[in-house]
């Protein structure tokens, strides 16, 4: 999201709320607990060893008595369960924060509405991009203590959209200067290697670019550019296709193979049984290929992502491809306007002419 947009602010906060379970809204509905461990201890609580149970509320609406009687939490994070807390979060990213405002927080949050929980378990926190403290916080953090969180969940979060929204979001964050500062230590061999591997870098997605003027794939990649997908993938993604590249450690060898992704709604795992003679090959293949990106929620290994049925389908790129950018477009494209058919195939159940 671009940082000039109305809801910038609140980042935060649409994490929380994204595709939350019907009913209720919970921090495990898209985390691990681990997620929310460590959140709660960058907010400088401790959560102790058992298990979570939390309640997540976001733009959480309250009338107090007085000036300022209104006002509006942007994250409420409730445990019922013994030992009971809560904890209020003020998100700005660039908006300043006026103490008027986190008094009224302080005193609404010490008021009869959070009665049931001890007023020594009740916590004002604020979530911002400067380290300006706040004598009425319990603890003030910053976004880039967050970011860290973010990028490392995506991965092991087991719904793919989801894994998107926080790899887009730990990304904003980066771009806006609101992650740790980081360096690897630098070698003699990693400083010989950086420049050729920009340049492999580049031409793979010149690759992969080109596939998005294919009228075939259009109705599958629309608007979507080519760029880095985690983990470890050079292609381009929409809501249930993917097309690319993909680098990884394969039995001890580093490979660099061609990758495609199609997902469709429901279980679908009854389709491995109708993959096209084309692409079998393709088919088998890939689960050594998502094994090594540390990725198994594919049909191949018989499994589902959330209310999805993903199928992978990669080849090396051998000896007779390697280096010929011309033969690696047109047996990926070719490989890629094969998946196409088969989701338009089987998607509605309607048959359509097949790539022979």
């Amino acid at each position: 999201m671009h940082s000039s947009h109305p809801q910038a602010d609140n980042l935060f906060s649409r994490l929380f709320s994204y595709t939350p379970r019907e009913g209720r809204e919970s921090i495990e509905d898209y985390n691990s607990e681990t997620f929310a461990r460590e959140f709660l201890r960058i907010c400088k609580l401790d959560p102790g060893d058992e298990e979570l149970h939390l309640d997540i509320h976001t733009q959480n609406s309250f009338s107090a008595s007085g000036a300022n009687s209104q006002g509006r939490f942007d994250l409420v994070i409730e445990s019922h369960l013994h030992p009971t807390f809560v904890v209020v979060i003020e998100a700005k990213f660039e908006a300043k924060l006026w103490e008027i405002q986190l008094r009224t927080y302080k005193t609404q949050l010490d008021s009869k509405d959070f009665d049931d929980v001890p007023k020594e378990k009740r916590y004002l926190v604020t979530l911002t991009s400067t380290d300006e403290k706040e004598p009425d916080a319990h603890a003030n953090i910053l976004w880039s203590n967050l970011q860290p969180l973010l990028a490392s969940a995506r991965v092991s979060t087991p719904d793919r959209h989801v894994a998107e929204t926080m790899r887009q979001f730990a990304a904003f964050l980066e771009q806006r200067g609101l992650a740790p500062l980081q360096l690897m230590k630098t070698t003699s061999e990693i400083l010989s290697h950086w420049h050729t591997a920009n340049i492999l870098e580049m031409e793979l997605k010149q690759i992969v670019s080109k596939l998005g003027d294919r009228k075939k794939l259009k109705g599958l990649i629309g608007r979507n550019r080519v760029r880095d997908v985690e983990p470890q993938r050079i292609a381009i993604l929409s809501k249930n296709f993917l097309v690319g590249f993909g680098i990884a450690q394969v039995e001890n060898e580093w490979e660099l193979f061609m990758l495609i992704e199609i997902g469709f709604e429901g279980n679908r795992l009854g389709l491995k049984s109708s993959i096209p003679a084309a692409l079998e090959e393709w088919f088998r293949a890939a689960p050594r290929h998502v094994r090594a990106l540390k990725i198994d929620d594919y049909a191949n290994l018989d499994n589902l992502s959330g209310p999805m049925t993903w199928f992978a389908f990669s080849k090396t790129v051998d000896q007779q491809l390697n280096g010929n950018a011309n033969a690696i477009f047109d047996v990926l494209c070719e490989a890629a306007e094969r998946v196409v058919d088969f989701y338009n195939e089987n998607r509605l159940g309607r048959k359509v002419n097949v790539l022979k």
